[in-house]
């Protein structure tokens, strides 16, 4: 992981080693060990990208690596909370129960968080939707839930994406003037 500042310096060193330099500003930071580094990540979904989430998985963190199912990826992307705001000028037709998960990996093979999304993608108008991992709502009571075993060679890239449960099927309807912004506050894990 690099740690760096966002405007680099073009200036050439001195002659002074003593003195701190341009090309120290411009040099990766350490960071002590005992910290991930927190990252927001923010993402509008159009309607062609809302209707396609339950086939294509809307990328919301890159890739760093691909794996391809073989290892284990250096560091992982870790959500600690999405938020989605919906506007909904015509509602959706989808399956009863249809699930909004963030997960790792372009194919879903590690779903790390999930929220039942039955009543927000059916009705028009304007909603929000918090997604904690570990966490699943139970009546009017919080219940936390493992995380899901990452075995060794068990996802294909570390990404981090929006994907649907929908048996497997698009969704249909819709309206142009539909969107889901989708923000991730994650931090970025090395295994």
């Amino acid at each position: 992981m690099s740690i760096t500042h966002s405007k680099v310096s073009a200036v050439p060193d001195g002659g002074d080693s003593t003195k701190v330099q341009p090309s120290d500003w411009n040099h990766d930071h350490v960071i002590a060990d005992g910290y991930a580094l927190l990252r927001v990540a923010t993402k509008t979904l159009n309607n062609d990208d809302i209707i396609h989430l339950p086939t294509a998985p809307f990328e919301i963190v890159p890739a760093t690596e691909t794996n391809n199912y073989v290892g284990t990826p250096a560091q992982i992307p870790v959500p600690i909370l999405t938020v989605i705001s919906l506007h909904i000028v015509q509602p959706y037709t989808a399956q009863a129960g249809h699930v909004l998960y963030v997960g790792l990996d372009q194919f879903g093979d590690v779903f790390m968080s999930g929220a039942d999304q039955s009543n927000t993608i059916d009705g028009a108008g304007d909603s929000v939707i918090f997604i904690m991992p570990g966490i699943d709502i139970v009546g009017n009571r919080l219940e936390s839930r493992a995380y899901p075993e990452i075995p060794d060679g068990g996802v294909h890239d570390n990404g981090l994406y929006l994907l649907m449960q929908n048996s497997s099927m698009d969704l249909s309807d819709g309206d142009p003037g539909n969107t889901m912004k989708v923000t991730v506050i994650y931090a970025e894990v090395p295994l």
